[in-house]
């Protein structure tokens, strides 16, 4: 009798046990699961951001995208005008040199010209005319000698002699010189007005 009712017993055990380890393994499994889940939880959740951030970056980079054309747009622009620019001043230093070159010619075609003008001038000068010079006025002649009365003519005519020194030389001096010729002139004007008295 014992032996009949130990048998369900253990049974109901050997029940239990695989029950408890079925159960233990569904807790185990959802345990598991739920941990899986927490952890897709999170990746999602930083999906989500990244997503975000993404959203955001490619917001930022389409509006830098859009400012770099507006920008390349305002550079060809600028470019275009100063190409213009660039030109017309080429133009005007084309036009002032143009002018400088002209001027130069111009200045040194002059001061050749004058160059050879002043040279050919120069060199080619008329000779200055000869000024003949007047003749001397002709002297009057002399009185004639038989007019004049003999000791007043020889007077006239003939230097008073000088003194001789002891020495036989005759010494001449500036003074006497003159007084000598004074007096031979006085001599010859009386001679000459007696003659037209007579």
């Amino acid at each position: 009798m014992t032996g009949q009712r130990t048998a369900p017993l253990e049974r109901r055990r050997e029940t239990l046990r695989t029950r408890a380890a079925a159960a233990a393994a569904g807790q185990a499994k959802v345990t598991s699961l739920d941990e899986q889940l927490e952890t897709n939880s999170a990746a999602s959740r930083e999906h989500e951001a990244n997503l975000r951030a993404a959203l955001e970056t490619v917001s930022g980079l389409k509006k830098a995208i859009k400012d770099a054309e507006n920008q390349r747009a305002k550079l060809r622009a600028a470019r275009k005008n100063a190409r213009r620019a660039q030109a017309k001043a080429h133009q005007r230093a084309s036009t002032a040199e143009a002018k400088y070159d002209r001027a130069l010619l111009a200045d040194l075609v002059r001061r050749e010209k004058d160059r050879d003008l002043t040279k050919h001038t120069s060199t080619k000068a008329p000779a200055a005319p000869i000024i003949p010079t007047p003749p001397p006025a002709p002297t009057p002649p002399p009185a004639p000698a038989a007019a004049l009365p003999p000791a007043q003519s020889t007077a006239a005519l003939a230097d008073p002699p000088a003194p001789v020194a002891q020495n036989g030389t005759a010494p001449a001096t500036p003074a006497r010189a003159t007084r000598a010729r004074s007096n031979a002139s006085r001599s010859t004007s009386r001679a000459r007005a007696s003659v037209n008295n007579s």
